[in-house]
């Protein structure tokens, strides 16, 4: 992985800071908040608000109360607020604005939806707000047709607010609805997703770093690391990070950490477990 280059791609995307004010529709994962639908049902008591399931009438409706919804918000100042909220909390959707009807919002949802071009055995989450910035970065000029014209997204990373639209020219006469990709365009999406998350865990520990370089680099060679030597999950690698943060020092520097990192016998929780007791007996007997 060349981390300046991703980082660089990343930087260069025309992506905003900064919250909606207004905005006319939700995209929601029923999956990453299973209180929603109350909420939802809640404020249908005080007005009606029209909301459709993008599984419906595919193959994968059965489980519909697992994925996403579209939400109308328009009329519906109030509900927007607790939907902002909700996505600023909890990083479970997108908010779209745009000057389509709910039919064509519904349809190019859906579109977007199934738009991995082999078969509808995997979804294509556009509607993931952790993974949003680095999905922008990995398809690179295949974002050109992503959007309709004049449409805007925004979207909470669990760090910040932030929005895109797409200033390409779509070509005339083709439909946003035949947008498709194939799986090899999203080869580079994980290594894009690592990068993007580093650019954020720098904003969040900034204060314990090291003032020499861009820190966003030297945490994205932590995650690597982690990655490299086989702490995969997400939680796991901010786990090593934070030990890299607290030795001062390359962290497979100290033959004790080394040793504990290349034991085959423990698992990955384990050695992160014992990484983790070790440096607090290192911080407590200097």
């Amino acid at each position: 992985m060349d981390a300046a280059l991703y980082i660089s791609t990343l930087d260069q995307l025309s992506v905003a800071s900064g919250k909606p004010a207004l905005s006319d529709f939700a995209v929601i994962d029923l999956a990453g908040s299973p209180g929603f639908l109350t909420s939802l049902y809640g404020a249908m008591d005080r007005g009606p608000i029209r909301w459709d399931s993008l599984l419906e009438l595919t193959r994968w409706q059965s489980g519909w109360q697992f994925g996403p919804i579209l939400v109308d918000l328009r009329g519906r100042a109030d509900f927007q607020a607790i939907v902002t909220d909700t996505l600023t909390a909890g990083a479970i959707g997108i908010l779209i604005k745009n000057s389509l009807d709910y039919e064509e919002t519904l349809a190019w949802s859906r579109s977007r939806l199934f738009a991995l071009a082999e078969s509808d055995d995997r979804l294509f989450r556009f509607y993931e707000p952790r993974s949003l910035k680095a999905l922008l970065a990995a398809l690179g000029t295949r974002t050109q047709g992503l959007l309709p014209l004049n449409w805007m997204l925004f979207w909470h990373d669990t760090n910040q607010w932030l929005s895109w639209q797409d200033h390409s020219e779509i070509k005339p006469g083709s439909s946003v609805l035949e947008w498709r990709l194939s799986e090899s365009q999203l080869g580079s999406l994980p290594d894009y997703r690592m990068a993007d998350r580093a650019c954020r865990w720098a904003s969040v520990y900034d204060d314990h770093l090291s003032s020499d370089g861009d820190k966003r680099l030297w945490v994205l060679e932590q995650l690597q690391h982690a990655h490299d030597h086989g702490f995969l999950k997400v939680a796991q690698q901010e786990r090593w990070l934070r030990l890299a943060i607290q030795s001062g020092a390359p962290l497979l520097s100290d033959s004790a950490f080394r040793a504990l990192v290349e034991n085959a016998d423990m698992t990955d929780e384990d050695r992160l477990e014992a990484m983790e007791c070790l440096m607090e007996y290192d911080h407590a007997t200097t």
